[in-house]
């Protein structure tokens, strides 16, 4: 394993929690260690010949526009500098990735791989004995908390049921890691859009792979009887959870009408009054932000739809913090279309719907990769510094095995 190859990992296992010591939570001279490493990746791999991918050719036209558009609407100086260098470490990322040799992707691969498969399980059984506790919704629950976990759960299938070859082994892991999860939804914490990117992963892959592959049918049968049997026996916390999702669809198909909206949980409904917020703000601004978006580091008010009007809490700035609360400025909707369209507008939405959709029609439908990078793009992007270097990181990967030709392990 090469160089590169160890500080993909080093990042990688550092993005476990964001609590305790980490290259993400280190500052050094005041400054988190993370943008030195940035840095440093910037200056070392750019002097050679660099090949970009072509797709965020437009992204990278438009990238000072939306700079200079943050800084207009910026919510503060400082985060409109560090949303600014979140976008740019997902652009220095994917081209950095995309750069490499098929043998270096392809150790990356393997590392991602192993993570989902091995070390994230182990890392988090360890948070059992080392977790904190966090009143959550009225429920205390231990957890070492990082959106980066998600990907686990969107991942976890794909790489088992396409990623790995034998039958026998496909069985013993399916058997180690819905023990795992049972364990994760009992004792630890699993995030509602964790949920609903795993359904979308499963959803995708029955109709793109299984519909070749019969005969893996009955492990997705048999995945969907034990998963009933292990939401049952869920803490308080996740059947909290699972019942906002449920509660929330069951709002939309019956009855989506803004004077009812009060009937559903407290979480998706903040989530529906920022969209609904973000999506006025954005119309009234003119069509520049409509198109652009409102730039890196810009907020957005509820003056459209009051959250106080609604009912909605915020418990323990879970949602937002307490600075963004006070000022009625805020700067980080949650989930990717909430985040985007703040951000970068019409284009950058359609921008990543034309990525999502390029992919699935041109990369080979026997790569798991394609099923956990989509799902975990349109629900995560939006999660913090550890999302963007590795959603950059897997769309390189993506987009080079189109030049190759060659199959992720």
């Amino acid at each position: 394993m090469g160089k590169k190859e160890l500080l993909f990992a080093f990042l990688l296992l550092q993005s476990y929690h964001s609590e305790g010591i980490s290259v993400y939570t280190t500052n050094f001279l005041g400054i988190s260690f993370i943008y030195f490493i940035l840095l440093f990746i910037l200056v070392y791999e750019f002097h050679d010949k660099v090949y970009f991918p072509k797709i965020l050719i437009t992204f990278t036209i438009l990238f000072p526009a939306r700079v200079m558009l943050g800084f207009y609407y910026k919510i503060d100086t400082f985060s409109w500098i560090v949303e600014t260098i979140l976008f740019f470490a997902f652009l220095i990322f994917c081209v950095t990735v995309y750069n490499y040799s098929l043998f270096q992707r392809d150790n990356l691969v393997r590392i991602l791989k192993n993570y989902v498969l091995y070390y994230f399980p182990y890392l988090t059984l360890i948070s059992l004995f080392f977790a904190s506790e966090i009143d959550y919704s009225g429920k205390f629950v231990p957890y070492y908390f990082d959106e980066f976990s998600g990907f686990y759960i969107i991942s976890i299938f794909p790489i088992i049921l396409i990623g790995t070859k034998k039958i026998y082994e496909k069985s013993i892991l399916l058997i180690i890691h819905l023990l795992f999860i049972y364990i994760q939804l009992t004792y630890l914490y699993v995030g509602s859009f964790a949920l609903i990117g795993l359904i979308l992963t499963l959803i995708t892959m029955m109709f793109l792979y299984f519909k070749k592959h019969l005969k893996y049918l009955f492990l997705v049968g048999a995945l969907i009887l034990v998963s009933g049997y292990v939401l049952k026996d869920s803490n308080n916390f996740v059947k909290f959870k699972i019942a906002q999702v449920s509660e929330s669809f069951k709002f939309f198909i019956d009855s989506p009408s803004l004077n009812k909206i009060k009937n559903i949980p407290n979480s998706p409904r903040t989530r529906i009054i920022e969209y609904l917020n973000i999506q006025s703000e954005i119309y009234e601004s003119g069509p520049l932000t409509f198109l652009m978006g409102k730039g890196f580091g810009s907020y957005f008010t509820d003056k459209n739809y009051s959250f106080n009007e609604y009912e909605v809490v915020f418990h323990n700035n879970s949602a937002f913090s307490e600075k963004e609360i006070t000022l009625n400025k805020f700067s980080r909707p949650h989930n990717t279309f909430f985040y985007m369209p703040l951000k970068l507008g019409f284009f950058g939405v359609s921008g990543i719907i034309i990525i999502v959709m390029f992919l699935f029609v041109k990369v080979d439908k026997d790569n798991w990769m394609l099923y956990s990078f989509t799902s975990y793009i349109l629900i995560f992007f939006d999660s913090g510094i550890k999302s963007f270097i590795f959603v950059g990181c897997m769309m390189a990967i993506l987009l080079k095995t189109l030049n190759t030709g060659n199959k992720i392990g």
